[in-house]
């Protein structure tokens, strides 16, 4: 008998249904297109039993530079940010905010 992992989330694609089945629109095409959304690599963080994975996006391509957020994601489907949306000037500072912010 296997154990059931002590992490909400495994994968972003878990991730990704659960927001689905909420009805959220996190993760459509259009809606990741309109910001320009990435999530790149699809690495998730598992601290003090959250899941949270960081994405970056760019308001406007060309003109302004892209930025990286925390997100969190929650047993409803929801995605929250972890401070500031668009806060980080890259993935490692992200991820760095991520460490300081949360407690392993």
């Amino acid at each position: 008998m296997t154990e059931k992992s002590p992490h909400l989330f495994e994968t972003l694609t878990e991730i990704k249904a659960a927001a689905l089945a909420e009805g959220s629109h996190w993760f459509d095409k259009g809606s990741m297109r309109f910001f320009h959304t990435q999530i790149s690599p699809p690495t998730l963080f598992h601290r003090a039993g959250r899941c949270f994975f960081i994405s970056s996006e760019c308001m406007t391509p060309g003109e302004t530079p892209r930025k990286w957020n925390v997100r969190e994601a929650l047993a409803d489907g929801s995605i929250l940010t972890l401070g500031e949306f668009m806060a980080h000037e890259s993935r490692v500072e992200a991820v760095q905010f991520l460490k300081d912010t949360v407690p392993k």
